[in-house]
């Protein structure tokens, strides 16, 4: 399995490796303000990395989850929707 990366494209540099997943990352969705990244896997997980520093700020075992168009973020609120859960996050 691939794991995500985050990279600075201007010095062609890997930064950090988002290991937190066991299965294939679906989607990927960054904040607006770019602080945050969140990764969503076939694992049924959601994680929120922090990406200044590429650690895992927060991971969500979800029930069913999300299309990408499930999931909002706002200044300071991460909220995922399935069709069971509600899920907010405050960031």
């Amino acid at each position: 399995m691939k794991v995500p990366v985050i990279c600075d494209i201007k010095l062609d540099k890997k930064l950090y490796e988002l290991n937190g997943h066991t299965q294939a990352i679906l989607y990927v969705r960054f904040s607006p303000d770019g602080k945050f990244a969140l990764t969503i896997g076939q694992d049924n997980i959601a994680c929120v990395w922090n990406v200044d520093s590429g650690k895992l700020q927060y991971s969500l075992k979800v029930d069913n989850f999300l299309r990408e168009n499930a999931i909002i973020f706002s200044p300071d609120l991460l909220i995922c929707n399935t069709s069971i859960t509600f899920y907010s996050i405050s960031l």
